[in-house]
């Protein structure tokens, strides 16, 4: 099986609108945890909404 390349992307939080960079190795962590969509919101929203995949 092909390995996928992940390189760093810049989103925009859909709460508080900044803008944050989803890692190549938090995408290599949240396809292993099989979340296979980008994070809609940054790390500090993620936190305060308390998700158990953070």
């Amino acid at each position: 099986m092909p390995s996928i390349r992940h390189s760093d992307v810049e989103l925009r939080c859909i709460c508080c609108g900044d803008p944050f960079v989803y890692s190549a190795g938090e995408q290599e962590l949240f396809a292993l945890r099989g979340l296979l969509r980008e994070p809609h919101e940054c790390p500090t929203c993620r936190k305060l909404l308390g998700h158990r995949w953070n």
